[in-house]
């Protein structure tokens, strides 16, 4: 293609893009009605508003401590723990089973 049509080509793209974006959009906020209010963010909004020096703020992001390092819940320690337990235990079945002698060798 000759760089003439590959102007010409993209001067007519940047105009359709142009007109599109310049033309009145049916969406007007009249037409489109407010969503219901996330309850995540209210929930939020009251944390912020507390007062209390021991509240932590569980709602979006990543946890963190006073020195911003990285803070894991207790509780997804306890389930790493436990899940750590059951694939050790699960791997020592599988080994036990392969010592095991099978029935067409018995």
């Amino acid at each position: 293609m000759a760089p003439a049509a590959v102007s010409t080509i993209a001067r007519d793209r940047l105009d359709t893009v142009s007109r599109h974006i310049m033309t009145p959009s049916f969406f007007t906020p009249s037409a489109v009605p407010k969503a219901p209010e996330d309850p995540l963010f209210g929930l939020a909004a009251a944390c912020r508003a507390g007062t209390s020096d021991k509240k932590i703020d569980l709602g979006i992001g990543a946890y963190r401590d006073s020195d911003a390092k990285p803070w894991v819940l207790p509780v997804v320690k306890k389930v790493g723990l436990m899940l750590l337990m059951l694939l050790m235990l699960l791997m020592l079945l599988m080994l036990l089973m392969a010592k095991m002698p099978h029935e067409d060798t018995c």
